[in-house]
């Protein structure tokens, strides 16, 4: 984490000034006058709902309509914030278990949703051993799997995935659902740094890693799914 931020700083120190929510909504504003308008509607989700907001707070004369969909705590920017993103996975996850059972006629997984999100974390543990395909360890797994939290339509094929290699051993599937979902290039790269950025500047967040460790052992014992996952990703 500490070689991610220094090697950041030393390549594009001339850029991270900029890289926060309030010069975001400036340049939103700008491309608004570019548009010669008056007014905007605007539509965010997830972090584009604090964006949204951010912006309305700088100019509200200037909002005509504003919808903001999974709202970010604006008392929770950010590290509050992923913590109880953790707890919002998990209840995703689980919808998606419940969906399963729901169609336990097409992908033969069990008719409990308890029972299908069991069978999902047995896959997380076997593939953590023997990554499938050598590809789908149980953190690409987790990659692989956490578009369905922001989006029901990919559940057909996430289920699909998951019952071909709980139920035939078929790794091909799974390994085809992490290059489609999970994995990522060099434009994967660039949001991650971007995102990094950000967050970091916009807001303090704890420096020591015990406060990460303790709070991330804390939510994992009631919700799992992302926990430890949100925790590596937002370290650096």
């Amino acid at each position: 984490a500490a070689a991610f931020a220094r090697a950041c700083g030393e390549k594009h120190g001339d850029v991270l000034p900029y890289m926060d929510t309030v010069s975001a909504a400036k340049d939103l504003d700008v491309i608004r006058r570019a548009l010669r308008s008056e007014q905007i509607n605007y539509f965010g989700y997830s972090y584009g709902t604090y964006l949204g907001a951010v912006y309305a707070k700088l100019h509200p004369e200037r909002v005509r309509r504003l919808v903001l969909d999974s709202v970010v705590g604006p008392d929770d920017v950010w590290y509050e914030g992923n913590l109880n993103q953790d707890y919002a996975f998990d209840d995703r996850h689980k919808a998606f278990a419940a969906w399963v059972a729901k169609h336990d006629a097409t992908y033969g997984l069990g008719t409990d949703p308890a029972g299908v999100e069991a069978a999902w974390y047995r896959m997380r543990a076997a593939v953590a051993a023997e990554p499938a395909g050598g590809k789908v360890g149980g953190s690409e797994l987790e990659d692989t799997f956490l578009p369905g939290g922001y989006y029901n339509g990919y559940w057909p094929y996430l289920a699909e995935a998951f019952a071909a290699y709980v139920n035939d051993q078929d790794t091909e599937a799974l390994v085809e659902a992490y290059e489609n979902f999970g994995a990522t290039g060099a434009g994967g790269d660039n949001s991650y740094s971007v995102y990094t950025a950000v967050q970091c500047r916009d807001a303090g967040w704890p420096r020591h890693w015990s406060t990460w460790r303790n709070d991330t052992r804390r939510i994992h014992d009631k919700a799992p799914f992302m926990a430890w996952n949100n925790t590596w990703y937002n370290a650096p």
